[in-house]
Parts: C-alpha cells; sequence; structure tokens
C-alpha cells in the first residue's frame, strides 16, 4: 500500500511538472506568436512606408522628365536661331566690310554672334563716319512698343520664371507610418530556454 501510495505522488508530481512545462511553453509560444505578429505588422508599415516613397518618386520623375523635355526642346529651337543670326550677321560683316575697305579694320577674334556683332557695330559706325560725318544718331524710341524678343525666347523665359512645382509633400505620412512601425519593433518577445542570444529586428 505504502508503495503504491509512493508511486501515485510520484505520478502526481511528474503530472504538476509535465503541467508547469506545458504551461511555459504555452506562453512562450503565446509571446513568440504576438512578437510575429507584430513584425507583420512593422514590415507591413515598412511597406506602406515604401509604397508612398515610390509614388512620390513617380510624381517627380514624371514631372521632371515633362522639364526636361521642354527644355531641350527650348534649348534645341535656340541654337537653330542663333544658326540664322549667325548667318544673318555674317552676310552684314561682309557688307559693312566691303564698304569700309579703304580703312584699316581689325578681324573678329571668332565667328560667334557675338563677336561679329561686336565688329559689325564698328563697322557700322565707320561707314557712318564716311557717309555722314558726325551727324547725331539719336533715333526716337522705335522699339517700345515691338516685341523684343522671338516666340522661342518668351518660351524661354517663361519655363525660367516657373521653377518646378512642389508635388504634395508626403513627408508626414511617410514619418507616421514609419513611426508606427518603430513603436511596434520595440516589443521584444520572451526567448524559450532552448535559445541563446538576442532577437534583432531589421
Amino acid at each position: 500500500m505504502q508503495t503504491r501510495v509512493h508511486i501515485l505522488t510520484e505520478d502526481k508530481l511528474h503530472l504538476a511538472r509535465a503541467l508547469l512545462n506545458s504551461a511555459h511553453t504555452l506562453s512562450t509560444h503565446q509571446e513568440q506568436t504576438e512578437w510575429l505578429a507584430g513584425q507583420c505588422e512593422v514590415w507591413r508599415s515598412k511597406f506602406l512606408a515604401s509604397s508612398i516613397m515610390v509614388e512620390e518618386l513617380a510624381k517627380w520623375k514624371a514631372l521632371l522628365s515633362r522639364r526636361v523635355q521642354d527644355l531641350q526642346d527650348v534649348t534645341r529651337r535656340l541654337l537653330d536661331e542663333r544658326t540664322k543670326v549667325r548667318e544673318y550677321l555674317i552676310n552684314t560683316y561682309k557688307d559693312l566690310h566691303a564698304l569700309c575697305s579703304n580703312l584699316d579694320m581689325t578681324p573678329p577674334r571668332s565667328s560667334n554672334i557675338l563677336d561679329l556683332s561686336e565688329v559689325n557695330m564698328q563697322l557700322s559706325a565707320m561707314a557712318r563716319l564716311q557717309t555722314r560725318g558726325n551727324s547725331s544718331t539719336d533715333l526716337p524710341l522705335w522699339d517700345t512698343e515691338c516685341q523684343r524678343t522671338t516666340a522661342v525666347e518668351a518660351l524661354a523665359f517663361e519655363l525660367i520664371k516657373h521653377p518646378v512645382p512642389e508635388l504634395e509633400n508626403a513627408d508626414a505620412a511617410y514619418s507616421a507610418v514609419m513611426g508606427a512601425a518603430v513603436a511596434l519593433s520595440s516589443f521584444s518577445p520572451a526567448c524559450c530556454g532552448h535559445c541563446t542570444g538576442q532577437i534583432k529586428t531589421i
């Protein structure tokens, strides 16, 4: 009888230890499950934040691509206009050079439109002195009512005048989502007895 009581007592202690171990295991598993659920929310928040950034970058890319295309088109058209202006200045230089062939003239430093314009201005002044002497060159302000820029120049000024508009600021939404992710990632589960070291979140 005493032996049976001893055996039953041992069985009871064994069952009690087994129940305690099972309860501890269940508690650990529950904490780990909660931690994994938190990690799911962390990565979900990070994904949402990344989506906001990608959407914002896509808007900027589209806007900047359009602006670059507009600027390239205006630059090409301006260069075409300057090529025509250079041709006109060269022809004007030839005519003025013929008119002032008896004078000592310095050739232009280059054939770009600035140097050609400067030389043409000097030659035209020489031609005026030859034909009109020191007569006055004052003229009424005839260009006050005229269009002073070409259509392409006006478009270029318009593009420069208006900088790239700011898109909708997504910093607040991004910060809120990332703040939630950081708050969720601060939870650390209790590790089981078989694990060593620390669990780190990315």
